[in-house]
């Protein structure tokens, strides 16, 4: 995509460790990744039998969401929330989200 007048390219990241995130924060490229749209509540699954018969379990609340920046320090992330602006998040609580929702990530470059 462009952005402004300079091409952009995303790239699926998902399955990749928080560190590599981080490491794209860090380098500038937002990360937008899959999470919940209703914080601090547990993850819920609907069961979906797919065409080759297998049964997946899809993530109830499914919501994406922009990784903005991370302080290891005080164990939060920043996050751009369409739903609720930018806002700072539990690391650990956004680690389990992540992980909840099958690492599911695209890095912005």
């Amino acid at each position: 995509g462009l952005v402004g007048s300079e091409m952009c390219i995303e790239t699926d990241i998902s399955g990749a460790p928080l560190q590599t995130l981080f490491d794209e924060i860090s380098d500038g490229n937002p990360v937008i990744v899959w999470s919940t749209s209703k914080w601090g509540t547990p993850t819920t699954y609907s069961s979906i039998r797919l065409n080759d018969n297998t049964v997946f379990n899809w993530p109830s609340n499914e919501h994406c969401v922009v990784l903005t920046g991370f302080n290891l320090e005080k164990n939060t992330v920043f996050i751009a929330d369409p739903l609720s602006d930018i806002v700072e998040r539990d690391l650990t609580e956004f680690a389990a989200t992540y992980s909840a929702y099958y690492r599911q990530a695209v890095v912005i470059k």
